[in-house]
Protein backbone atom coordinates (compact mmCIF):
# COMPACT_ATOMS: atom_id res chain seq x y z
CA UNK A 1 0.00 0.00 0.00
CA UNK A 2 2.71 2.59 1.27
CA UNK A 3 4.37 1.83 -2.38
CA UNK A 4 1.29 2.29 -4.15
CA UNK A 5 1.19 5.81 -2.57
CA UNK A 6 4.51 6.41 -3.11
CA UNK A 7 4.27 5.57 -6.84
CA UNK A 8 0.98 7.73 -7.42
CA UNK A 9 2.69 10.35 -5.01
CA UNK A 10 5.48 10.61 -7.36
CA UNK A 11 3.54 11.27 -10.50
CA UNK A 12 1.75 13.99 -8.76
CA UNK A 13 5.10 15.30 -7.98
CA UNK A 14 6.40 14.72 -11.69
CA UNK A 15 3.29 15.65 -13.32
CA UNK A 16 3.79 19.14 -11.14
CA UNK A 17 7.41 20.23 -12.25
CA UNK A 18 5.99 19.71 -15.97
CA UNK A 19 3.31 21.99 -15.49
CA UNK A 20 5.46 24.56 -13.90
CA UNK A 21 8.40 24.03 -16.67
CA UNK A 22 5.68 24.53 -19.31
CA UNK A 23 4.37 27.64 -17.22
CA UNK A 24 8.39 28.94 -16.99
CA UNK A 25 9.57 28.39 -20.64
CA UNK A 26 6.17 28.96 -23.03
CA UNK A 27 6.12 27.55 -26.73
CA UNK A 28 8.49 29.89 -28.84
CA UNK A 29 7.28 31.22 -32.03
CA UNK A 30 9.12 30.00 -34.70
CA UNK A 31 10.45 32.57 -37.56
CA UNK A 32 13.04 31.43 -40.16
CA UNK A 33 16.38 29.57 -40.30
CA UNK A 34 15.88 28.96 -35.95
CA UNK A 35 15.51 32.28 -35.64
CA UNK A 36 13.11 33.62 -32.74
CA UNK A 37 11.84 37.13 -31.19
CA UNK A 38 14.72 38.10 -28.51
CA UNK A 39 17.70 36.90 -31.07
CA UNK A 40 20.75 39.13 -30.95
CA UNK A 41 21.81 40.93 -33.85
CA UNK A 42 24.77 38.25 -34.18
CA UNK A 43 22.41 35.69 -34.35
CA UNK A 44 20.82 37.10 -36.77
CA UNK A 45 24.02 37.75 -38.65
CA UNK A 46 24.81 34.11 -38.50
CA UNK A 47 21.10 32.73 -39.62
CA UNK A 48 21.40 34.86 -42.53
CA UNK A 49 24.85 33.83 -43.52
CA UNK A 50 25.29 33.68 -47.29
CA UNK A 51 22.60 36.19 -48.10
CA UNK A 52 23.71 39.61 -48.99
CA UNK A 53 23.44 42.31 -46.04
CA UNK A 54 21.90 45.73 -47.13
CA UNK A 55 23.61 48.91 -46.59
CA UNK A 56 21.66 51.80 -44.55
CA UNK A 57 20.52 53.15 -47.49
CA UNK A 58 18.81 50.28 -49.00
CA UNK A 59 16.58 49.13 -45.73
CA UNK A 60 13.25 49.75 -45.59
CA UNK A 61 11.94 52.54 -43.28
CA UNK A 62 11.38 50.49 -40.16
CA UNK A 63 14.09 47.94 -40.48
CA UNK A 64 17.24 47.94 -38.49
CA UNK A 65 18.70 45.12 -40.32
CA UNK A 66 17.83 43.85 -44.38
CA UNK A 67 19.18 41.08 -46.84
CA UNK A 68 18.22 39.95 -49.89
CA UNK A 69 17.20 36.36 -49.56
CA UNK A 70 14.94 33.74 -50.80
CA UNK A 71 11.72 33.19 -49.28
CA UNK A 72 10.46 29.40 -50.66
CA UNK A 73 12.19 29.65 -54.15
CA UNK A 74 10.94 33.50 -54.45
CA UNK A 75 13.20 36.72 -54.07
CA UNK A 76 12.52 38.52 -51.43
CA UNK A 77 13.97 41.62 -48.81
CA UNK A 78 14.02 40.02 -45.35
CA UNK A 79 14.21 42.73 -42.73
CA UNK A 80 14.57 42.59 -39.02
CA UNK A 81 13.93 45.35 -36.37
CA UNK A 82 15.63 45.32 -33.12
CA UNK A 83 14.71 47.09 -30.28
CA UNK A 84 16.53 49.27 -27.75
CA UNK A 85 18.47 45.99 -26.47
CA UNK A 86 19.33 45.14 -29.80
CA UNK A 87 16.83 42.25 -29.45
CA UNK A 88 14.68 41.30 -32.03
CA UNK A 89 11.03 41.78 -32.35
CA UNK A 90 10.03 42.30 -36.19
CA UNK A 91 10.65 40.84 -39.06
CA UNK A 92 9.42 41.34 -42.61
CA UNK A 93 9.61 39.75 -46.31
CA UNK A 94 8.87 42.05 -48.61
CA UNK A 95 8.21 40.98 -52.36
CA UNK A 96 9.07 42.99 -55.19
CA UNK A 97 6.22 42.72 -58.22
CA UNK A 98 5.69 44.42 -61.57
CA UNK A 99 2.32 45.63 -61.37
CA UNK A 100 -0.41 45.97 -59.00
CA UNK A 101 -2.57 42.89 -60.87
CA UNK A 102 1.28 40.94 -59.48
CA UNK A 103 1.04 41.47 -56.19
CA UNK A 104 -2.48 41.03 -55.87
CA UNK A 105 -2.17 37.44 -56.99
CA UNK A 106 1.22 36.87 -54.35
CA UNK A 107 -0.86 38.51 -52.15
CA UNK A 108 -3.85 35.55 -52.70
CA UNK A 109 -1.17 33.01 -52.87
CA UNK A 110 0.49 34.07 -49.00
CA UNK A 111 -3.25 34.15 -47.84
CA UNK A 112 -4.20 31.03 -48.69
CA UNK A 113 -0.57 29.35 -47.35
CA UNK A 114 -1.01 31.62 -43.92
CA UNK A 115 -4.38 30.69 -43.31
CA UNK A 116 -3.74 27.00 -43.80
CA UNK A 117 -0.74 27.20 -41.04
CA UNK A 118 -2.62 29.68 -38.70
CA UNK A 119 -6.37 29.58 -39.02
CA UNK A 120 -8.36 32.23 -40.14
CA UNK A 121 -7.85 35.87 -40.61
CA UNK A 122 -8.88 38.77 -37.97
CA UNK A 123 -11.95 40.25 -38.78
CA UNK A 124 -11.62 43.70 -39.61
CA UNK A 125 -13.36 46.35 -41.25
CA UNK A 126 -12.55 48.00 -44.47
CA UNK A 127 -9.67 50.81 -43.89
CA UNK A 128 -9.26 49.66 -40.17
CA UNK A 129 -6.29 47.60 -38.64
CA UNK A 130 -5.90 45.54 -35.23
CA UNK A 131 -5.09 47.42 -32.24
CA UNK A 132 -1.72 45.79 -32.24
CA UNK A 133 -0.04 46.40 -35.54
CA UNK A 134 3.47 46.31 -36.36
CA UNK A 135 5.74 48.75 -38.43
CA UNK A 136 6.24 47.34 -41.58
CA UNK A 137 2.44 48.22 -42.11
CA UNK A 138 1.58 51.30 -39.60
CA UNK A 139 4.22 52.93 -41.41
CA UNK A 140 2.90 52.26 -45.59
CA UNK A 141 0.89 54.76 -46.86
CA UNK A 142 -2.55 53.58 -46.82
CA UNK A 143 -3.76 54.70 -50.09
CA UNK A 144 -1.56 52.41 -51.92
CA UNK A 145 -3.10 49.55 -49.87
CA UNK A 146 -4.59 47.01 -52.21
CA UNK A 147 -5.33 44.26 -49.86
CA UNK A 148 -5.15 43.43 -46.09
CA UNK A 149 -4.54 40.97 -44.21
CA UNK A 150 -3.99 40.42 -40.22
CA UNK A 151 -3.90 37.34 -37.72
CA UNK A 152 -3.41 37.29 -34.02
CA UNK A 153 -1.59 34.55 -32.70
CA UNK A 154 -1.02 34.06 -28.25
CA UNK A 155 2.40 32.23 -27.79
CA UNK A 156 3.08 32.10 -23.60
CA UNK A 157 2.72 35.69 -22.41
CA UNK A 158 3.00 37.20 -25.68
CA UNK A 159 1.06 37.81 -29.62
CA UNK A 160 2.30 37.83 -32.12
CA UNK A 161 0.91 39.83 -34.99
CA UNK A 162 1.05 38.91 -38.65
CA UNK A 163 0.25 40.94 -41.24
CA UNK A 164 -0.04 40.52 -44.80
CA UNK A 165 -0.56 43.24 -47.38
CA UNK A 166 -0.33 43.92 -51.34
CA UNK A 167 0.86 47.56 -51.97
CA UNK A 168 0.67 49.19 -54.97
CA UNK A 169 1.03 53.07 -56.46
CA UNK A 170 1.79 54.44 -59.29
CA UNK A 171 4.58 57.61 -59.10
CA UNK A 172 5.13 59.91 -61.85
CA UNK A 173 3.86 56.85 -63.98
CA UNK A 174 6.11 54.52 -62.58
CA UNK A 175 4.32 51.28 -60.79
CA UNK A 176 5.80 51.06 -57.22
CA UNK A 177 4.46 47.47 -56.03
CA UNK A 178 5.03 44.43 -53.73
CA UNK A 179 3.77 42.12 -51.79
CA UNK A 180 4.37 42.40 -47.34
CA UNK A 181 4.35 39.95 -44.87
CA UNK A 182 5.38 40.97 -41.18
CA UNK A 183 5.63 39.52 -37.63
CA UNK A 184 6.08 41.57 -34.82
CA UNK A 185 6.00 40.61 -31.08
CA UNK A 186 4.02 42.16 -28.31
CA UNK A 187 4.05 41.88 -24.86
CA UNK A 188 1.05 41.96 -22.65
CA UNK A 189 2.03 45.66 -21.56
CA UNK A 190 1.97 46.49 -25.25
CA UNK A 191 -1.53 45.34 -25.38
CA UNK A 192 -2.42 47.17 -22.10
CA UNK A 193 -1.00 50.51 -23.78
CA UNK A 194 -2.70 50.33 -26.97
CA UNK A 195 -6.24 49.95 -25.17
CA UNK A 196 -5.52 53.00 -22.77
CA UNK A 197 -4.24 55.19 -25.93
CA UNK A 198 -7.74 53.87 -27.69
CA UNK A 199 -9.64 55.06 -24.74
CA UNK A 200 -8.15 57.99 -24.04
CA UNK A 201 -8.49 59.04 -27.93
CA UNK A 202 -12.07 58.00 -27.70
CA UNK A 203 -12.49 59.60 -25.02
CA UNK A 204 -11.30 62.98 -26.25
CA UNK A 205 -13.58 62.92 -29.24
CA UNK A 206 -16.75 62.29 -26.61
CA UNK A 207 -16.00 65.27 -24.85
CA UNK A 208 -15.81 67.74 -28.15
CA UNK A 209 -19.50 65.56 -29.23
Amino acid sequence: MRKTLAVIMSLFCLLYLCNAYAEQYPATFSLRDGLKFGSTEEEIRAAMAGSTELTEGKLLGWASMGYDGDVGGKKATICFRLDSDKKLVEMGYQFECNSASETLSLYDYYRELLTKKYGEELSIPEGKSHILTGSALSGIASAGIKGKSEWLIQDGDNYIKIDLFAFSVNVYGVSVAHTDIAYTCFTQEDLNQAVDQKNDSQQAVLDDL
